[in-house]
């Protein structure tokens, strides 16, 4: 049973696997940026529930950039990176 909001899910969650401290990075790091772009890490909210799993638990996440704008220029280091998709290149603790 999965408990948790997809869209903030860490990959490891959706696959079923334990949830470590690298996990409790994840999800703040994706709430900050849906909360600075407007936009969930792994797509679109309107895509069916199976689809956005998949995606959370198979593929990278979307590097972020304002809502219907080009993406920004890259900055040293990056404002927003993108949570690593995998627990072992994920830190587990808050920097």
């Amino acid at each position: 049973m999965l408990i948790g909001s997809p869209g903030f899910m860490p990959p490891e969650q959706v696959r079923g696997l334990e949830p470590t401290a690298a996990s409790d990075v994840f999800r703040p790091g994706a709430v900050l940026v849906y909360a600075a772009t407007g936009r969930l890490l792994f797509g679109a909210a309107d895509s069916n529930l199976n689809a956005h799993l998949f995606r959370v638990a198979e593929e990278e996440p979307e590097p972020a950039r304002r809502p219907g704008g080009p993406r920004p220029a890259p900055l040293t280091p990056p404002a927003l990176p993108a949570p690593d998709a995998h627990p072992p290149g994920r830190s587990s603790r808050a920097a």
